[in-house]
Order: C-alpha cells, then structure tokens, then sequence
C-alpha cells in the first residue's frame, strides 16, 4: 500500500514537473519595445495582411529593444510562380543599400585597432588606380565616404562608362555613392592584408559579430535558401546573383543578422553619440535630414532617428533606429512594391515619427494608399476590370487619388499598359492640374 502511494506521488509529481515546464516553454504572446507590450497575433495578422493589400512575396522582420532583439520572424513565399517554398528565418534576402551598412561596422572596427583615421585622406592608406586620374581624390577621407559628400558618383558609367569619375568636389556637398563604399573597402583591404573582400567581411565582421547567415556573394552557402525578386505585378524578375563583391548594395542577409549589427553599431559600441552623429553632410534644405559618417539622420520635433533604405530590382529593405526611444526595426522583402510599408510597420512596432522622412518626397508613397487598390485588382483581374474601376472613380467627384498615387501607377503601367497609364494622367491632371506632375509627360508619356 505504502509502495502504491508512493508511486501515486512521484506520477503527480511528474505531471506537476511536465506542466511547468511545458509552461515555462510557451513563447510569450507579445514582446516589449519602448516599455510598451506589443501583441504578436496582431502584429503578425497586420504584416500578412499588409503584405497581401501591396503584393509582396516575402518579408524578414525584426525589432530591437535597448540592443537586444525582442521579435524575428520570416512571412510569405520564395517565389509566387514556385508555390509551395516558404520563406523561413533561415532565408536569405538581397540587402540592397543596407549593404552598406557592414561596410561601416568594418570601418569603426578598423578606427579601434588604430589602423583608421577617419579625416585622413585614403590615398595615403591604399592608392586607388579608378580614380587617380583626378587629383581631387587625394582629398577624399573615409568620414567623406560614410557620409556620403566625397563626390565619388554613385555608379561608374552614369557619364562616361569607362571612368569613375568625381562628380563634385570631395567635402563640399552630398553626393550619394556606392563606389565610395567600394573605394573604403578596398583601403580596409589592404589594412588588414586580407586576400580578398570576402575574407575581410568574414574575419572582420560577420564571425565576430555571429552572423550566421549573412554572405558578401550568392555562391556556395550564400546560394542556398534564397528569395526570388518580384515586380510590382507579383512575377518573379529574371535577375543574377552576384558572384563578386559588391558591398554598396549586394550583401545578403536577414533581418536577424542585420538586427544583430544594428544592436553593435548604436548600442553596443554606442557609435550613435560619439561618431554617427557629427559631423553631417546636410541631405534637403526643406527638413532636417542629414547623413552622418554612416546613416542618415533625421531630426524629429522629439526625436533623433537613423535610417538606412534599400532599393534594388526585385528586392527592399529599411532599418530606423529611435534614439530616444533606444529602439528600432529592420525588415527585408523580396517585392518592388515593400518600400510602400515604412510608416506602416513602424506604426506596429516603435512607433517613431519616421512618418516626416516622407513628408514632400515626391517619389515615395506609403501604404495605405488608392494605387495599392489598383496594383492589386491588375494583378488578380486584369486591364479590363482595372480601366472599368478607373473609369468609376474617375466620375465620381471624390478626389480619392494623391499626386504620389498617379506617380506609382503612371511608373509602373507605363511599360505595360501605356494606354491605362496615360488615361490615369490625363483624368488627374485635367481635373487636378498640378506643376510638379508636369514631368509625367516629358520623362515617361512620350509615345
């Protein structure tokens, strides 16, 4: 009797054990970000939602919190026209212009091993055979590279395809440039004695900040598990992957890893006060948005927010981090149209005033919006029922379209349905004339 109720007390014990640990086991239903809960069930019906209204393939998510990450998580498929592939935390994305991004870890690692002056001229680490024909590069530091008013044009042939050349004086104005990141690379190459780019990335950056699945090139493992880019219409873009180094815009990554740098650069090593924040390269003259050696910056009625974009064929990003807040977000996509959801994914995490950073650019628009409407009904009906719900909206006398809505549609029609694409134009700006549209004729309506 005494050994049956001994038995009886060791089973509900080990029942009690398997409940608390299974418990204990159970992920949290919301996660914390500027001491405030945000409820991941609502977080994530929102971001698939969203992602369903813009036609987005794929999108890589995470939040950081005070340096560590408080949310990742992968949505969506690798391709629309390979049903069945799902993106997991594992897939990888092109980072685009975030790319740049480890480039700059790379050069704050070579400042503390005393290998790196910001305000010395490069010249004098590595001399740079592409741009030795104008002596005005002796000028060029790294401070100018990171904060993009070196000069250097973003890309070599945009005047003469067989010179990079300098396009304003180095120091004097902002000049965005991807060359200029490949110019620093090349001098923290040699810095360092690596054989290759891809070697200095590896040893100097993603093993030492366990970057798992981040790759300077699509080749071997950084070929496997990999998003397809898609256009506006949900098609897969028939794009190569890099097989050299470009670390202006093809870096390949997740939000994790990226989250993961985000956290070294702003809190770890706390670059935020002591060099990403003076001296800056102003970018407008309508706002406060400047580029410090790194990122640019934007001065908020309450905030100081760094922001990194990323805008390649097929493939979006965008990383904003609060300082006051001492929090932020980085997300990766696989769409052309992913650039449409900034305001909207920081109105679901950190909740910073990232909204001015659109505020009078004329080129970006943000979801939601009426041109989301019409992208989605072409996509799933056709021309036919797109011209027949133009038509209706057009005669209606509710003004339910913006300038940056006719300028998304007129873009991306105009290659393919040229005929809806001029219609949208002349039915707005007939009704609504407005200057700044003029341009829709003279660069895009020219048949």
């Amino acid at each position: 009797m005494r050994n049956f109720n001994k038995r009886i007390v060791l089973t509900i014990l080990a029942t009690f054990l398997v409940i608390v640990f299974t418990q204990a086991q159970k992920v949290k239903p919301y996660f914390i970000v500027d001491n405030e809960k945000v409820n991941i069930n609502t977080l994530e019906g929102e971001i698939k939602r969203l992602m369903k209204e813009v036609g987005i393939a794929g999108l890589s998510l995470a939040v950081i919190n005070k340096g560590q990450e408080v949310y990742y998580n992968a949505f969506g498929e690798k391709s629309l026209e390979e049903k069945g592939e799902k993106i997991n935390k594992e897939t990888i994305f092109e980072a685009c212009s975030l790319s740049k991004s480890f480039t700059v870890y790379a050069a704050y690692r070579m400042v503390d091993l005393g290998l790196l002056t910001l305000d010395k001229p490069l010249y004098e680490y590595y001399k740079y055979k592409p741009l030795e024909h104008d002596e005005r590069y002796k000028k060029i530091t790294a401070r100018m590279v990171l904060s993009h008013n070196s000069g250097i044009e973003n890309h070599q042939g945009k005047n003469d395809p067989e010179v990079l050349e300098i396009v304003a004086n180095p120091g004097e104005k902002f000049v965005y440039s991807g060359e200029g990141y490949t110019f620093l690379a090349n001098v923290i190459k040699e810095l360092v004695e690596e054989e290759s780019i891809e070697d200095l990335m590896k040893n100097y950056v993603y093993k030492p900040l366990g970057l798992k699945r981040t790759y300077t090139t699509a080749v071997g493992d950084g070929n496997v598990n990999y998003t397809k880019p898609h256009n506006v219409f949900g098609e897969v873009i028939n794009k190569g992957r890099n097989k050299k180094p470009d670390l202006a815009g093809r870096i390949h990554s997740n939000a994790h890893d990226y989250g993961t740098l985000m956290s070294q650069l702003f809190v770890k090593k706390n670059l935020t006060k002591e060099r990403l924040l003076s001296p800056t390269t102003r970018m407008r003259n309508d706002r406060e948005l400047f580029y410090g050696p790194g990122f640019e910056i934007l001065y908020t009625s309450n905030d100081t927010l760094l922001i990194q974009g990323g805008n390649n064929n097929g493939f979006k990003g965008l990383a904003c981090y609060s300082l006051n807040k001492d929090c932020g977000f980085v997300f990766f996509a696989n769409s052309d149209r992913a650039e449409m959801l900034g305001v909207a994914i920081n109105e679901l995490t950190i909740k910073s005033q990232i909204s001015e950073y659109y505020k009078g650019i004329v080129y970006t628009n943000q979801s939601p919006n009426k041109a989301n409407e019409i992208f989605s009904l072409y996509r799933t009906k056709g021309a036919k029922e797109t011209k027949k719900k133009l038509a209706k909206i057009f005669n209606d006398k509710e003004k339910v379209f913006t300038s940056n809505d006719i300028i998304d549609l007129v873009y991306y029609l105009k290659d393919r349905e040229y005929e809806i694409a001029k219609y949208i134009a002349d039915k707005y700006t007939t009704t609504y004339p407005d200057p700044n549209l003029d341009f829709l004729y003279s660069r895009w309506l020219t048949k």
